[in-house]
């Protein structure tokens, strides 16, 4: 959930974890990252400095920016517009609510059948779905019932 892609990046790397989880995704393992977990599976991020991710989707992050240029965070519930065909979001009402918490978003790219979008600012992906691989952007476990069920959509894929 919460921390910084860098520091998160060295770890992952300096314990193997890059090469496990390649492994695990191509045995078709399903894997689901939250919040930096999502970030994790991006290209690149540009917190503190440019690190790329674990590149099993070509999302890259940036700061949310306020009016004066200074970095923003968006705190709190907001809506997740969901791909019709979404494995994670099944039996979840369309614009339903979820927790985030978060101050770097990705931009939506040419997959826009793979995203949940959410606007805060201006429209970022809030949800990824590719094969086994999923993220959301937001903390379904802080998501009351709409983050239960994801959770449970998830396990039953």
């Amino acid at each position: 959930g919460v921390g910084a892609l860098n520091s998160a990046m060295k770890k992952i790397i300096r314990k193997g974890l890059d090469k496990f989880l390649i492994k695990e995704i191509r045995k078709k393992k399903n894997i689901l990252g939250i919040c930096l977990g999502m970030q994790l599976l991006g290209s690149k991020s540009y917190e503190f400095k440019k690190t790329d991710g674990l590149k099993f989707n070509n999302l890259s992050f940036v700061p949310f920016k306020n009016k004066i240029n200074k970095m923003d965070f968006h705190i709190g519930f907001n809506e997740v517009k969901y791909p019709p065909a979404s494995k994670l979001f099944k039996n979840i009402p369309q614009n339903s609510d979820f927790y985030f918490i978060h101050g770097f978003y990705a931009k939506p790219q040419n997959e826009k059948k793979r995203y949940g979008l959410s606007s805060y600012r201006k429209k970022f992906v809030s949800s990824y779905e590719k094969d086994n691989i999923f993220g959301v952007q937001f903390h379904p476990e802080k998501s009351q019932a709409q983050g239960i069920t994801l959770i449970k959509n998830f396990l039953n894929i």
